[in-house]
């Protein structure tokens, strides 16, 4: 929301995201890095929740209750589609082993639901043994936002 609620950098986001779990002396356990991605003001606030959510998780009862315990954030632009195509991971390692929930609670629907519908894609939340991976597929540019004779529509 820092910029009037226009595009904003991927990596400014996620710093803003994170920062209050850096502040609790876990900055050094987050492995963060990608390419420049603007992301409009609905994409933002929606990776927002869903990066709060799970750093929550992880430090909860994740990698970071661990003190070997990592996460990594990595998001790469594949060439794809007409304008390519965004893959975010967040991937823990060195926690706990991870057990997969009993029922779907809030959090990931939040995740899960929240940011697909956002970003136009697709979230996988896997609890694997290692630790909880989460993927998310969408086009770079939300052609949904964009006016219809901006695309030839």
């Amino acid at each position: 929301t820092q910029s009037s609620w226009e595009a904003s950098d991927i990596t400014s986001i996620v710093g803003d995201a994170l920062k209050p779990h850096q502040d609790d002396g876990l900055a050094g356990r987050f492995r963060i890095g990608g390419p420049i991605v603007q992301l409009t003001a609905g994409r933002s606030l929606s990776l927002v929740l869903a990066l709060h959510e799970l750093a929550t998780n992880a430090a909860k009862y994740g990698a970071l209750t661990s003190l070997d315990g990592v996460v990594h954030l990595t998001w790469r632009i594949d060439p794809e589609g007409p304008d390519g195509t965004l893959r975010l991971e967040w991937r823990e390692t060195g926690g706990p082993a991870v057990v997969p929930p009993t029922r779907r609670g809030f959090g990931s629907r939040l995740v899960e639901d929240v940011l697909a519908a956002e970003f136009g894609g697709t979230v996988e939340i896997a609890y694997e043994p290692a630790g909880v991976r989460c993927v998310l597929t969408a086009p770079v540019i939300d052609r949904r936002k964009l006016p219809q004779d901006a695309i030839g529509g």
